[in-house]
């Protein structure tokens, strides 16, 4: 089955890239409609996972180092929009979902910071808002670069497989070997 990387890596960039203005969205029923956040929560952890797809796909397509670069960046970003939150305190962060340790392991960790910040609340949430900012225009970026490659699966583990030259061989040049 021949897997093409580089549509498949686009369609994702461009799914990621749709999907941020209704994390916005989201974010404003929370705030406005005075509502939960949690679609808001479950929409960036699902973001988080489909970066992490996209690291994927560009590793296993061999796919240009920009689009890994992109894809790791869009990852980072994400996790510091998540570290963003914890610092906030807020006690309705936490997924419902989440193992108890992960949760302490997090207020320990952020906790000298938070204090460092006197509470930091309004730093916290405009830092937040700035970093998805951030998020959109590398996600923005991603879905327009340009991806060619026609590498599929069994080409690549092919390649993988193939004889690689030796370092101490002779290097033979055309004109030569025509001799």
């Amino acid at each position: 089955m021949a897997i093409p990387w580089g549509r498949t890596y686009k369609s994702l960039a461009w799914a990621f890239l749709v999907l941020v203005p209704v994390q916005f969205f989201f974010a404003g029923i929370g705030v406005f409609a005075g509502s939960s956040f949690r679609l808001h929560t479950y929409l960036g952890l699902g973001l988080h996972g489909l970066s992490v797809v996209l690291i994927g796909v560009a590793l296993l397509g061999r796919l240009p180092r920009r689009a890994l670069a992109l894809s790791v960046g869009l990852f980072v970003l994400i996790g510091l929009q998540v570290a963003l939150v914890r610092l906030q305190g807020a006690p309705s962060v936490a997924v419902p979902f989440e193992p108890a340790f992960l949760s302490d392991l997090f207020q320990t960790l952020l906790r000298p910071v938070r204090s460092l910040l006197g509470g930091g609340t309004a730093f916290v949430a405009s830092t937040h808002s700035v970093n998805a900012l951030a998020i959109a225009a590398v996600a923005w970026a991603n879905a327009r670069m340009p991806v060619t490659t026609s590498r599929t699966l069994p080409e690549a583990f092919r390649s993988l497989a193939a004889p690689q030259p030796s370092l101490t061989e002779p290097v033979v040049v055309a004109a030569e070997a025509a001799d």
